[in-house]
């Protein structure tokens, strides 16, 4: 059969033979079980060297290398990601502010930045200060 161009990316055909469309679906359909299944065996084979590694009286990690790292990963970065999504928040009311003071809506500003931090930005931008912090502090040490 022959191919379309309905909604279709500029020179990107869709095809409209339905053992093409099925190939295709049967081929994302196996991707997809192999990324799960990739994932399963890395936790499988987690918990194995786990166990084995109790069985011969070792212990899987260090405990108190374990907190340490985790403390300074994620206590210590707090006053940073605070710092920084004060500044982001002033920033994004001031920039909002302009735009909703042409309607008359400047009340709205505090309520915006909060659903808007608090529901997209904020847990993006504690990730990537978390993650920068880490990634330096391992770079330093």
């Amino acid at each position: 059969m022959a191919n379309i161009q309905r909604n279709a990316r500029p020179g990107e055909t869709i095809p409209t033979n339905p053992i093409v469309v099925v190939q295709d679906i049967g081929q994302m359909g196996r991707n997809f079980l192999r990324e799960v299944g990739s994932m399963f065996w890395f936790i499988a084979h987690t918990f194995e060297e786990t166990i084995e590694r109790l069985r011969r009286g070792r212990v899987p990690f260090r405990a108190t290398s374990f907190f340490r790292h985790t403390e300074r990963a994620g206590v210590d970065s707090v006053p940073l990601v605070g710092l920084v999504s004060f500044f982001l928040g002033l920033t994004m009311a001031l920039l909002t502010g302009y735009q909703l003071q042409r309607f008359g809506t400047e009340r709205l500003i505090p309520g915006l930045v909060a659903i808007g931090f608090t529901r997209e930005l904020g847990p993006l931008i504690t990730g990537i200060m978390l993650l920068s912090r880490r990634g330096c502090w391992h770079c330093f040490s």
